[in-house]
């Protein structure tokens, strides 16, 4: 299936943010602990090339607070034309890269909370999860009318090429909305493995697909990812969340220099 093919998917109130329609998209995570980070966590973020924020809840030491920061973030967000910078909601578990430590059950309760308290444009969810868990998250979003990033970290190695689109795969066949897969390289020839797979995918899925080699050796795979089909890349304005972020405002001309139009 050609790149043409693709079918966007928006994040946010409409027209929104479309990931797998033109250039790809830049997400910054934020981070705020408590309500009161929330203001420093948002200016950081204000005048800078951010398509969409990612906020990461698992940084959040007491998980009974996250609705009050998120009301605070939503509200920050807001622009004076009404208008706001979408939201992905992320609880990155230990086992893949994150601060989780919630187990299945438990962290599925969390982010269908938050997803049913309009916490949420768009979520992510660690598709081996349970799958009751994943399906329960899910089901959350459909119903919410938001869509779902399956994602996949491997912050030991990049698994083969056959593994990478296997895992691709099974996101689509799971229902997501966004295939996203984060792998660590540790020669030049690990990155191509990721970019090798990413175009593969590319011909054989609809849906838009988030890969990332991590670390410096994998920056390529940030700033041309629009060469190889990825909707989006991440890039921090402040503190990275994962190996190999670039500053936001550094990245935005470079994908620029990528653009096939």
């Amino acid at each position: 299936m050609s790149a043409a093919e693709r079918i966007p998917v928006h994040i946010g109130a409409a027209p929104g943010i479309a990931l797998g329609a033109g250039r790809p998209k830049i997400i910054v995570p934020v981070m705020p602990q408590t309500v009161n980070q929330v203001p420093a966590a948002v200016g950081a973020v204000a005048g800078q090339p951010v398509d969409v924020v990612e906020w990461r809840i698992d940084h959040i030491a007491n998980p009974a607070s996250a609705p009050e920061i998120g009301a605070a973030l939503l509200a920050g967000l807001q622009r004076q034309d009404g208008t706001s910078t979408p939201i992905l909601t992320t609880y990155r578990t230990d086992r893949e890269g994150g601060e989780g430590h919630l187990d299945d059950s438990a962290y599925a309760d969390l982010v269908v909370g938050l997803i049913e308290e309009g916490m949420a444009d768009a979520v992510d969810v660690e598709y081996r999860r349970a799958a009751s868990s994943v399906g329960s998250i899910m089901t959350a979003a459909k119903a919410a009318e938001i869509p779902v990033v399956a994602s996949f970290h491997d912050f030991g190695g990049t698994p083969s090429q056959d593994e990478i689109v296997g895992h691709l795969r099974s996101q689509s066949q799971a229902g997501a909305d966004v295939l996203k897969i984060a792998v660590t390289p540790h020669s030049p020839a690990d990155v191509a493995t990721l970019l090798a797979a990413t175009a593969q995918a590319g011909e054989e899925l609809s849906e838009p697909l988030l890969t990332i080699s991590m670390g410096q050796l994998g920056l390529v795979s940030r700033v041309a990812a629009e060469t190889f089909g990825s909707c989006a890349t991440f890039a921090m304005v402040g503190v990275a969340s994962a190996p190999g972020q670039i500053p936001a405002d550094v990245l935005k001309p470079v994908l620029g220099m990528f653009a096939r139009s």
